[in-house]
């Protein structure tokens, strides 16, 4: 099977693309982090493989409308 059909393969069984589901499972990842440990929002960013920091908080914020930082802070208090 090659990369093309795999990927066609698991969008059929999971419903999104191997890359999207990946995504959601760094963003899942990185809940842990900010609910758990002080370490800053970009090294979060980093440990769970966004190329950016800023990548990471547009996707973040596109998947649950608040930022990491807002989260955080939302989870503390």
């Amino acid at each position: 099977m090659n990369k093309y059909q795999f990927a066609h393969f698991f969008k059929d069984i999971i419903g999104i693309s191997p890359y999207s589901w990946l995504q959601i499972y760094r963003i899942i990842r990185s809940q842990e982090m900010l609910t758990k440990t002080t370490k800053t929002i970009l090294k979060i960013a980093m440990d769970c493989g966004f190329s950016s920091v800023t990548v990471y908080n547009q996707l973040f914020k596109r998947l649950y409308g608040i930022t990491p930082s807002t989260f955080r802070a939302s989870i503390r208090k």
